[in-house]
Order: C-alpha cells, then structure tokens, then sequence
C-alpha cells in the first residue's frame, strides 16, 4: 500500500538534487582550484599538459585558479579525494572545484570536467566530450568552453586561439613531469620550439626559474647550456669548478652542466675531462652517454659516437635523440640510418607525437625500400593508438601486400575493420588467430565482434 508514494518521494528527492545541481549558482569570485587530472596512465603526460592548458584558459578568463601541488593532490580517486580537495580550495579561498577526468577507448578520448561548490559539495556541471586521440582539441575546448559558461563567462569575452594539438599537450605534460623531478634542462628541451601558449609559457617560466637565485646553481647553468648561452652558463659554473682540492667534490650534476657548456661553445677536448671523471663512476647513465656521442660525434670519432649514442638509446627507451643522433652518425649508410629513423619515429609515436613520428617513418622508407614492411607495420600501430582506423587499415593492408603477413597484421587489420564497422574484421581476426593462438589482441577483439552480433540478434559462433 505504501509502495509508491515511497517511490514517488525518491524520485521527486533525486529530481531535487539534480534541480539544485544544475541550478546553484557557480560562485567563482574566490577562485576555482582545478585538480591533478584523473586519467588513464597511457594518457598521464597527455593529461597534465591538459591541466596546464586548462590553467591557462581558465586564467585567461580572468578567474583565479589555485594549483595543489602533488603532496596536496596525489591523484588519487574517489569521494574521500574529492572531500580532501574541498579542505584545500577552502583554506585557499576557492569556491569552485574541477576535477578533470581524461579516458581513452578504441583510440578516442573522452574528456570530462565535473564542477563542485566547494562549501556544499554540490555537483554543479559535468561537461564532456570526446574525439580522436589525434585530434583532442575539439574535447578540450568544448568542455572548456561549457566550463566557462557555467560560470557566466561568455565565448565572445575569451581571445581567439586555436585548439591544443595533441603533440603539444604531451610535451607539455612532460615538460611538467620534469620540472617536478626538478631537472630544468630536460623540461626546457621538451618544449623547445613548441609554439602552442601553454609551451611558450612553460618555456618563460622555466626561464624565469633560471634566473632565481633560489633555483640551484647547476639547473640554472644546464638550462643557459641546453637554451644556447654556453658563455652564461660557464660564468655560473667557473667559480665552482675553480674551488680548491681540500673542497668537497663538486655536484656529478655541475660536471655535467660543465660538459654541456662546453659542448654548446662547440669545444669537445674542453668537455671531454668533465665527462671522463662522471663515466669512471656512473657508466650507464643515459644522459652521460648521450653527450658523450655528442661528444665524439663532434670529434669526428664516428665508431666511438655510435657505441656511446647506441647505448644511450639501450638505456633510455623512450628517448629519440639518440637515435636521431645515430642517424647523422650513419648518414652515408642508408639502410643503417633508415633503421634509426624507423625506431625514432616508433618512440615518438609513443611520444604522442604523430607528425614527427610520420616525418621519420617517410625518411626511412625514402632512405631503404627494405625499411617499408617494418615501417608500414608502426605506422599502422600508431594509426590505430590515436583513434585513425582508415589510415591504420591502410597501413596494415599495406604491409599485407608487401608480404608481411603475419598475426600481428592481420590483427591489426581486424581492429580497425572493427572500429570502422566492416563485417570483414572477423575474418581478418580469425586469419590471425590461426597464425597465432594466443594473439591476445585478436582474441580480445574477436570477442567484441561476437558480442555485437549477438546484441544485433545474431549467431554468436557464426562465422564470416
């Protein structure tokens, strides 16, 4: 008997609380406090040059945003975070939270920006969008652009800017990443020659740091070195490099800046001690190696350039410049520098750096017809990572013509008929099954078809 007025009371209180979400003012005349970025971890430094983007944007409104540092916000998830981050909005005078939420799926980002009243912890918006990986600048100024006008600011009022290119956000985030660990130098060189506003402030603001008297002596001197003042760089470091023997030994990281300065003057035999003494003790350092090629590459040494510059690239994985610099090492052996260009564009895919990655795949096809089946291979991968099935079953289908036909082609080729929606994905996908059993991606892809079709109202053992 009492069934449905308690029923109809739940729905007219849900239907209170999602009036009052949608209706309560979104008082930002204290400020708004935008949050680490909850994303998934393929999309960690895509998220925080997001954040940084969205910063600026949101600055630019003329609103203040207040930044946690990572003590104050770990990233972690749930209401326990979000209540934690009202504490700190409050005690910073905030009244608005964002919490920006980054996922990716089938090569599509999705990117949401729920919006709390700090004082009630009232949901007051949740815009979101989507788009290709490649493309996520739509997502990132929809959201930001409904953002705004919940909180009465009008599109008209904000300056004409483009949208955020995917290789910006990324190198951004990783110039953030590196400023974090506080190594100025690397945070510069990911964002040198970026053109997008977030990168050029960035690049101010590491060149402002630079010139603290707070910041360390050595970063101010690698960021001078890595930037081009090798003579600014070396007045900072002279006085301590000329300490006396009963000194402590200087910071490896001043031997290093040392080196540098000196590389950047275009003088080897004078970087070359500062090396040696940093190599007898820390050998496989990445970064060590690397200058050390640059070093001997300088120096016309081409074998001891290639050994020190190959086993850079070992230790690091994710760095292309050694790779690049292999290259110029091998530049009158075409199928040698091919195979660089070809593994410098994979880490820059990875990188989410597309057009350099497409710039040096081209270089290496041009440079070694042999390179083509490899390459059509990454290019295909990359294609299908950043939500461009077309271009990817392009890529694929290619490499199938060429001969290179195998499970990871062929599985290649089944996801993005997939995502394109061609009935032919299930053939392509049990072609690599048989070439390969346990071809995970094509197990996992072939149950997604299955599943579609028996959504459709189809034989789910129905083969194509």
């Amino acid at each position: 008997m009492h069934r449905a007025p308690t029923v109809l009371r739940l729905l007219a209180a849900s239907l209170a609380i999602w009036l009052g979400s949608h209706t309560a003012n979104a008082d930002a005349s204290g400020g708004v406090l935008v949050a680490r970025p909850r994303a998934d971890a393929e999309l960690a430094d895509l998220a925080a040059g997001h954040a940084a983007w969205l910063h600026e944007k949101l600055a630019r409104a003329g609103l203040a945003v207040v930044v946690p540092d990572r003590a104050q916000d770990p990233g972690a998830p749930g209401l326990a975070a979000i209540a934690a981050l009202r504490e700190i909005a409050r005690a910073a005078g905030a009244t608005l939270l964002v919490l920006p939420e980054l996922r990716l799926r089938d090569g599509v980002i999705e990117i949401r920006l729920p919006l709390y009243a700090v004082d009630t912890g009232a949901l007051l918006a949740a815009p979101n969008a989507s788009a290709p990986l490649a493309t996520p600048g739509t997502a990132c100024e929809d959201t930001a652009s409904r953002l705004l006008e919940r909180l009465d600011v009008l599109a008209s009022a904000m300056p004409a800017a483009a949208p955020p290119l995917l290789d910006e956000l990324a190198a951004s985030g990783r110039a953030l990443r590196q400023l974090e660990a506080g190594d100025f130098a690397r945070a510069w060189r990911e964002v040198e020659g970026k053109l997008s506003p977030t990168a050029m402030r960035l690049r101010d603001d590491i060149t402002a740091r630079a010139r603290r008297d707070d910041t360390p002596l050595v970063e101010r001197a690698r960021v001078l070195a890595v930037s081009g003042d090798a003579v600014g760089a070396w007045t900072l470091l002279a006085p301590e490099l000329a300490r006396g023997p009963e000194a402590p030994p200087p910071d490896p990281r001043v031997l290093l800046a040392a080196a540098q300065a000196q590389l950047a003057r275009g003088d080897p035999r004078a970087a070359r001690p500062w090396l040696d003494r940093l190599l007898a003790t820390r050998p496989d350092d990445p970064e060590l190696q690397l200058e050390l090629g640059r070093l001997l590459l300088l120096q016309g040494d081409l074998e001891g350039a290639r050994a020190a510059l190959a086993r850079s690239a070992d230790l690091d994985p994710t760095s292309p410049l050694p790779l690049l610099l292999l290259a110029e090492v091998d530049a009158g052996d075409p199928r040698r520098q091919a195979q660089h260009l070809l593994a410098a564009g994979r880490r820059e895919a990875v990188r989410l750096n597309p057009q350099r990655a497409e710039n040096y795949f081209e270089r290496a096809i041009d440079l070694d017809p042999e390179a083509e089946k490899p390459t059509l291979r990454a290019i295909g991968a990359m294609y299908q990572r950043i939500g461009r099935p077309a271009e990817a079953l392009a890529a694929f289908d290619a490499a199938r013509e060429a001969g290179d036909a195998d499970a990871e082609v062929f599985a290649g080729m089944g996801v993005a008929q997939r995502r394109l929606g061609q009935a032919a994905a299930e053939a392509s996908l049990r072609r690599a099954l048989s070439l390969e059993p346990d071809r995970a991606e094509a197990l996992r892809e072939r149950f997604v078809v299955r599943r579609v079709r028996l959504r459709c109202g189809g034989d789910a053992n129905q083969d194509r």
